[in-house]
């Protein structure tokens, strides 16, 4: 009798593999939509205390770049206090200026406001205290200057940056969700970004009024998802420029840098487990509650939210720890920006949906095909 040999085993083509990221989150299943008045209070009471500081203290500190004046960085050879550097500067008129440490208390930064040009500002810093530490040696790392008008100019482009981000986020949105009753939000986008173009008009306005005109376009056509995405990008902003306030930090060009960034990542975000909330809905609508299909949407993407945020956060951390004095306003604006991205995405836009669905008393709730 002929011996007949077994085929080797061989993987099945198309069984996905299982790694280990899914296996840290196999068991799991947290009750996310439950705890959603948990997490409006903490995202309300961060977002007003943000914008309270922001008020109190009149706006945002503007750095060298949209203020205009003179930065001089300097590390001197031993440790230098900055009362030390104050009466010294005081020799020349600039006792006002702003002084800080940074790095180590061998190292500082000046600061002078505008009004003097630059090169007589930077110079008048660096020969006062030449002649007043004659004892105490320094090293000129690096000087900055931005006139008036320039700091005017930058500023006016920041704020156009952002508005051109965030419409095209909304342009996306409207594309994205529901393309047909979208076209309100479309037009809406297209029609702020014309009007940045007029030289008068308050851009910060302009956007709030932009913003305001989207939702409720959001609300009359019932395009949930656009709301809630857009609401939830509206919460990673605040927070993020709050935070600044409340810990008297400076904006400047890279923090206007990070902040573009943030609005994309916090779009993304969003959009990934909006995807699978529409494809669970489209499966499970007659069968799973409202709840309950949202509760497993978050949970099935939780590994990805979560790994790529860990990914991202580790490596801007690294960048706020040992990137220098330079780059620490980008990266703790990243930092930020991916807690409240990855936090928005799980406990802002997904809960939404749980209070606009209890609202609108709607039987069916699976999205058009």
């Amino acid at each position: 009798m002929q011996k007949v040999e077994k085929p080797e085993k061989t993987p099945l083509k198309g069984k996905s593999q299982r790694v280990y990221s899914s296996y840290l989150f196999k068991r799991i299943h947290y009750d996310f939509i439950g705890k959603r008045k948990i997490a409006f209070i903490i995202s309300i009471v961060t977002a007003v205390v943000g914008l309270g500081s922001l008020i109190i203290k009149g706006g945002f500190d503007l750095g060298i770049d949209f203020r205009g004046g003179t930065l001089v960085e300097l590390r001197f050879e031993r440790p230098v206090q900055v009362d030390q550097i104050r009466e010294t500067l005081r020799t020349v008129g600039l006792g006002d200026s702003i002084i800080q440490q940074f790095g180590s208390d061998r190292e500082i930064l000046i600061r002078v406001e505008r009004g003097i040009s630059g090169e007589d500002a930077s110079a008048k810093v660096i020969e006062a205290l030449r002649n007043g530490l004659k004892d105490d040696p320094f090293e000129v790392r690096r000087v900055e200057s931005v006139g008036p008008q320039v700091g005017e100019e930058l500023t006016r482009q920041a704020q156009l940056a952002l508005l051109f981000a965030i419409a095209g986020m909304v342009l996306y949105l409207g594309w994205r969700f529901d393309s047909k009753p979208a076209i309100s939000m479309i037009v809406i986008s297209v029609a702020t970004i014309l009007l940045s173009s007029w030289g008068g008009i308050s851009i910060p306005l302009l956007t709030s009024v932009a913003l305001i005109a989207v939702l409720v376009a959001c609300v009359w056509f019932d395009l949930r998802f656009a709301f809630a995405a857009i609401v939830a990008l509206i919460h990673d902003v605040i927070v993020t420029i709050g935070m600044f306030s409340i810990t008297n930090r400076e904006v400047t060009l890279p923090v206007v840098a990070a902040i573009l960034t943030l609005i994309g990542y916090s779009v993304n975000d969003t959009i990934v487990v909006f995807d699978r909330i529409r494809e669970n809905l489209r499966l499970h609508y007659r069968t799973k509650p409202f709840e309950e299909i949202l509760n497993d949407s978050i949970n099935q993407t939780l590994s990805r939210t979560i790994l790529t945020a860990l990914t991202v956060f580790i490596v801007t951390l690294i960048l706020y720890l040992r990137g220098g004095e330079v780059i620490n306003g980008f990266a703790f604006a990243m930092l930020i920006g991916i807690i409240t991205g990855t936090y928005s995405s799980i406990f802002v836009a997904s809960p939404i949906l749980v209070v606009w669905q209890n609202i609108s008393k709607k039987k069916s709730y699976a999205p058009k095909r």
